[in-house]
């Protein structure tokens, strides 16, 4: 085969098979969305997924905690008890649950850069609807404190 070809090997961040399948009909939905004119302008599937996240301003050692709402392999969005500047840069950690046959309670932890696109307040006063576009990200396998 001549030319340059390019495969997606990406795989859907779930935790669970019911999650995957959540996912392809996302995916299928938004492949027929994208076809119509002025439905979606995201690049990206976007799946609705809470997982634990903590959000670390470079000037501080002091953590946010929340829950992510939607999450995409570009960004996320998340209510926030704390308010945040567009185009500010956080450090965020993701809390990933993981499966272990052997009935271990692991997490994996994925490590990001962001930044912070789009800051809204929300119907709760002192609550921030917030959305980060990932920059840089790496994974680090941690087991869970629980487990010991």
């Amino acid at each position: 085969m001549e030319g340059n070809v390019q495969i997606d090997t990406a795989v859907p961040m779930a935790a669970n098979l019911s999650e995957l399948l959540a996912n392809y009909d996302s995916v299928s939905n938004a492949a027929q969305l994208s076809s119509q004119p002025g439905t979606e302008r995201r690049k990206r599937t976007r799946t609705r997924l809470h997982w634990p996240i903590w959000l670390f301003r470079h000037d501080s050692a002091d953590a946010v905690q929340t829950v992510t709402r939607d999450l995409s392999s570009c960004g996320f969005s998340c209510l926030a008890p704390a308010q945040f500047t567009p185009g500010e840069l956080l450090q965020c950690c993701f809390k990933i649950p993981t499966h272990d046959p052997n009935g271990k309670h692991l997490e994996l932890n994925l490590e990001c850069r962001v930044r912070v696109v789009r800051v809204e307040s929300s119907e709760t006063k002192g609550i921030f609807a917030v959305a980060c576009r990932i920059e840089d990200y790496q994974f680090a396998r941690e087991a869970d404190p629980r487990a010991s």
